[in-house]
């Protein structure tokens, strides 16, 4: 699970992400990520009522989305505030399915750190 120390809780950090913030999305996830130099990076992740009535299923959905944040933490850029946005029920997509959609709407949105090229040395 995602530590508390790197999560995005404040009502109005999420809005200026949501406001200025880069947009990537994969399947039924959307990241808004902006960079914030000389911060920490922070994430959370929004899942409506409109997914699901049922607070158990969106509970579900966000520990999972977190679970992949906090696997993938060194591949996202410093100082970077993310936010995912949760558009469809992804109940039951895979966890390597909604692993590879979180990953590819995070480098869309510019908030992970490019990889080095094939071949060439690492400094």
């Amino acid at each position: 699970m995602l530590q508390q120390s790197r999560r995005l809780r404040k009502s109005r950090d999420i809005e200026r992400v949501y406001r200025q913030g880069r947009f990537g999305a994969a399947g039924a996830l959307h990241v808004k990520a902006l960079l914030l130099p000389g911060t920490d990076t922070r994430a959370t992740v929004v899942v409506a009522k409109k997914i699901s009535k049922k607070a158990v299923v969106r509970n579900r959905i966000r520990r999972r989305l977190l679970e992949i944040l906090a696997e993938h933490w060194a591949t996202l850029r410093p100082g970077c505030a993310i936010v995912v946005t949760v558009r469809a029920e992804v109940s039951e997509i895979s966890s390597a399915e909604l692993e590879h959609q979180l990953i590819s709407a995070l480098t869309k949105a510019g908030a992970t750190i490019p990889a080095a090229p094939k071949g060439s040395p690492l400094v």
